[in-house]
């Protein structure tokens, strides 16, 4: 089967069916081509209409739909940044467990905080709390890294090291030894 109709068959929806954005910051492109003026971005959980394949390029599909703005946007995306499926709500212990805009979950830096306990309690509800128990011991362990110990340690091992100059502060490379 060619490449554009594995693909086609993969989402199974037809043209004029919707289609929903996986991938985070999802470039419409003016043209079929990557390398095209990007018109826009789109974020993960939202939907558009799918008019189909480029015939000449059977990896970008034409789409149709809003960005977070509220604006309008018609052009093209890769396949790999399209689904057939909603993405799977969020959920958090102190929503008494209601799902969460999959918008508001990303802004609220939620997704990269620690393990909270309304995963916890998944985890154990599915039978599985050795994960959970790995995922808070690994969270222990990167909460103890900080700047000063990860230069430290990278100095003991004679890798390139960072000073920071006050807690807070970005990273700057440190001078090599020897320079002025």
């Amino acid at each position: 089967m060619p490449a554009g109709l594995a693909a086609l068959s993969a989402l199974a929806v037809k043209p004029g069916g919707t289609l929903y954005i996986k991938t985070k910051d999802t470039k419409v492109l003016e043209k079929p081509d990557p390398k095209s003026k990007v018109l826009g971005l789109l974020q993960p959980g939202g939907s558009v209409t799918w008019r189909g394949a480029d015939p000449g390029n059977r990896l970008m599909h034409k789409i149709e739909g809003t960005d977070s703005r509220g604006h309008k946007l018609e052009g093209f995306v890769l396949q790999g940044n399209l689904t057939p499926s909603q993405l799977s709500p969020e959920y958090l212990k102190r929503d008494d467990g209601k799902p969460i805009d999959p918008e508001a979950f990303r802004s609220s830096g939620a997704a990269t905080k620690a393990l909270d306990e309304a995963a916890i309690d998944y985890a154990q509800a599915k039978q599985m709390p050795q994960q959970a128990e790995r995922l808070q011991a690994l969270e222990a362990i990167s909460r103890s890294v900080t700047a000063q110990r990860l230069a430290e340690r990278s100095r003991a091992l004679g890798l390139a090291t960072a000073q920071l100059d006050m807690p807070g502060d970005s990273l700057k490379p440190a001078k090599k030894r020897g320079t002025r």
